[in-house]
């Protein structure tokens, strides 16, 4: 991706004897980027570099003057001397105190100071000459890209370098703001009710969004039904974090013991949108065993093994209790669908920080308005933290497309710093390294994450999505005390 230097960037001398132009420069603004990658940032260096070099040659050779104890005038152009930058370090201007022009003929010659009189003067025309007082003088050039790169970050060696730029980008992760409230996509002039306990029952599979069947000239649309979906999609989701709704719905809670596995899953078992995924028809209300919309399927993609009902007492309504599914009969349950994504522990890891974004577009822009899947497995919620949710053979998976935009600063007294100006999120499905798994499978990338450590090493994930339902739905029953009898 291209990144845009905006001015020229300021960097430090790097290490005892390299010389830096951009740290010194009181011009400094900053420099866009849109990935935080440190090849990406060292080709915007190099970029930059050459933005100065042609300053430098359109203005003549930049000199910076020094006494033995202070710098003076250091970050001006060839253009002129900054007069209060040479009054601040207690220098003359010119001997009259006035600004002395960098093409002033009357100059002996290049940049000097004098010892004696402490004037200073600039002459792009020439360079110093032996024969004047140049004792105090140094020449300001620009390093390599390695070398203000060191000294931009302040680093001693490649190592440090890499860690100081992941460290400058975590902390503009760390700082920034949501963009929007989760909750907000509905409002109580569209709910009816608290908007809490709309949430609380969408997720669990009620409401009228889950309810309703479409019906014909127009009654309970569904595509009418979901416009605050669509225009939160096209106004907040994509364009920045959203808040995680970890007051608003019990589904979620984090805190606590909530969540602790880094992953939520959706499990549909209705479809009443008539398009190519599921079953449902037009006419709504047809009549015929294929006709219509009512009690229809989605897409198939797992089996439910079984519910254990003290998962979540809060949608099952019951301190305890389980239901078991024949996985012999149609896999037990009938056509259901599941569907769910993961995050790193890391706050600042995409993953985590644009989760909230990925449990809106799962939950309700993909399955609800595109595809029409509602309702879900009793005794269980439709949508909730893994550790809620049945026990599924399997489970699709989406994960988080982040392009954010980084936009660096300098400052001489903090160093160097990062905001992150803009976001722009995409969705798609789960990818993983072949030995992980399958694309497009939620255990598949839990082995993705614990493979590249973003998440402890653990199995279980596994109590939840098992593969193959026989083996543990009679390993679930036994710690009932219930033993399956042969047929």
């Amino acid at each position: 991706m291209k990144v845009f230097a905006s001015s020229i960037v300021a960097l430090q001398i790097l290490g005892a004897n390299a010389s830096s132009c951009l740290v010194k420069s009181t011009t400094f603004q900053g420099f866009t980027a849109k990935t935080c990658d440190y090849d990406e940032i060292r080709v915007q260096v190099e970029r930059t570099i050459r933005h100065q070099n042609k300053i430098l040659k359109r203005g003549g050779q930049r000199y910076v003057l020094t006494e033995p104890s202070s710098k003076v005038c250091t970050g001006d152009y060839i253009t002129g001397v900054s007069r209060k930058h040479c009054l601040a370090a207690g220098l003359a201007v010119g001997g009259s105190g006035t600004l002395v022009r960098a093409n002033d003929p009357s100059l002996p010659g290049g940049c000097y100071l004098s010892s004696t009189t402490k004037q200073i003067g600039y002459n792009k025309h020439e360079s110093p000459s032996a024969n004047d007082d140049y004792s105090n003088i140094c020449r300001e050039t620009c390093g390599t890209a390695d070398q203000e790169m060191y000294a931009l970050f302040k680093a001693e060696d490649e190592q440090e370098l890499h860690l100081q730029i992941k460290q400058t980008c975590n902390r503009a992760r760390a700082a920034m703001e949501d963009n929007s409230r989760f909750e907000d996509i509905f409002d109580e002039s569209y709910t009816g009710t608290p908007k809490a306990r709309f949430y609380k029952e969408y997720y669990d599979g009620g409401t009228t969004l889950n309810e309703n069947i479409n019906g014909e000239r127009g009654k309970y649309n569904l595509a009418q039904e979901t416009t605050p979906v669509q225009e939160f999609q096209r106004t907040k989701l994509n364009s920045g974090a959203v808040s995680w709704p970890d007051n608003a719905v019990t589904n979620f809670h984090t805190t606590g013991q909530g969540c602790e596995l880094n992953g939520v899953m959706c499990c549909f078992i209705q479809d009443r949108r008539a398009d190519d995924d599921g079953n449902c028809q037009t006419p709504y209300f047809g009549r015929g065993p294929t006709g219509g919309c009512v009690d229809k399927d989605p897409a198939d993609n797992t089996d439910i093994c079984y519910v254990d009902h003290t998962r979540s007492p809060t949608s099952s309504h019951v301190a305890g209790g389980f239901t078991i599914y024949d996985d012999a009969i149609d896999g037990g349950e009938g056509k259901s669908h599941c569907h769910g994504f993961a995050w790193a522990n890391d706050p600042t890891h995409y993953t985590h920080r644009y989760r909230a974004n990925n449990l809106a577009y799962v939950s309700l822009v993909d399955h609800i308005r595109n595809r029409g899947y509602v309702r879900n497995v009793p005794g269980a919620p439709m949508c909730g933290c893994l550790e809620q949710m049945p026990t599924v053979s399997r489970a699709d998976c989406t994960e988080i497309v982040a392009d954010e935009t980084f936009n660096f600063s300098y400052l001489s007294n903090s160093g160097i710093t990062a905001v992150i100006t803009q976001a722009k999120i995409d969705f798609k499905a789960c990818e993983v390294d072949s030995n992980d798994g399958d694309n497009n499978d939620l255990a598949s990338f839990y082995r993705r994450l614990i493979r590249e450590e973003l998440i402890e090493s653990t199995d279980e994930y596994k109590d939840f999505l098992v593969e193959q339902c026989a083996a543990p739905t009679l390993q679930f029953l036994d710690t009932k005390g219930i033993k399956r009898l042969a047929n």
